[in-house]
């Protein structure tokens, strides 16, 4: 193994050790250390093989933070990791993991907060901005639908 690789290797598995990331993200820092094509795909096989590249982990870690902090809707959250190139099994399972009830609740106070900074409108304009709001936010247009018509 020549020093490049090693050294490629520490400081990669040290920028996956911050936090989790995806193959597509530590492929960019390679790109950006001017690690050589060859040298990158060994390095992300080693890194898969030494738990610092997961998948699931990422996919799991990833929703959980753009739903809680960023308050996304599973729409938006999916379409964000399949940029990503992650497999859709792991994106749908770290998805099902949100519980329901939350989701909804989370849903319930943008919609609400939202409908606060509203001024005037009638009743039917005031839906149709809540409705792009939540839907650009990522929320599913029936639950979305359901929620505002229930208001």
């Amino acid at each position: 193994m020549n020093n490049n690789y090693k050294e490629a290797y520490q400081k990669a598995s040290a920028f996956c050790a911050m936090s989790e990331k995806c193959e597509q993200d530590v492929r960019k820092k390679l790109q950006k250390w001017e690690v050589s094509k060859q040298d990158a795909d060994r390095i992300i096989a080693q890194l898969k093989l030494d738990d610092f590249l997961n998948d699931i982990r990422y996919c799991e870690a990833f929703v959980k933070d753009k739903f809680r902090f960023n308050r996304w809707g599973k729409v938006k959250i999916a379409f964000e990791l399949k940029t990503k190139n992650l497999p859709s099994e792991a994106i749908y399972d770290a998805i099902d993991k949100i519980d329901e009830d939350e989701y909804l609740s989370s849903l319930q106070e943008l919609l609400n907060a939202k409908k606060r900074t509203i001024k005037k409108g009638t009743q039917y304009e005031i839906q149709v901005k809540l409705y792009k709001f939540a839907l650009s936010r990522g929320f599913e247009s029936d639950l979305v639908k359901q929620l505002i018509i229930d208001n």
